[in-house]
């Protein structure tokens, strides 16, 4: 069994749909009304409309790998990503690497985080 789809509901799906393209990075797969699908690598985002304003804050987290996450990080906060803080502290280390994260929300409150390994400090 495998993860193959993440579903974000939103209020407002061209601006969430510009957040997650525009701004994060995603490559936009297809559009149909009500719904957006981006490439997320091996799992789809889908960005489903709803009609009301979500009331309550989100559980949801989308988690994004980076193999330079630092320079990642770097063209992310460059295009508006609203990250919460700086990379780290490690997350968890191991063979001498450190895993870091950075942690954000899109304009519905769902949390994202940005993710990658870096070589011991």
């Amino acid at each position: 069994m495998e993860v193959v789809t993440i579903i974000l509901r939103s209020d407002d799906v061209e601006r969430s749909t510009t957040f997650w393209a525009e701004t994060v990075g995603l490559a936009i797969t297809n559009q149909i009304p009500g719904f957006t699908f981006l490439d997320g690598g091996s799992v789809t985002l889908i960005i489903s409309a709803i009609d009301r304003p979500i009331a309550d804050e989100s559980l949801t987290e989308i988690v994004l790998a980076a193999e330079d996450v630092r320079k990642t990080y770097a063209e992310m906060s460059d295009r508006g990503v609203p990250f919460e803080g700086e990379l780290g502290p490690p997350i968890m280390s191991n063979e001498g690497r450190d895993l870091v994260a950075a942690y954000f929300r899109d304009p519905d409150g769902h949390y994202g985080r940005l993710t990658g390994w870096v070589e011991g400090e």
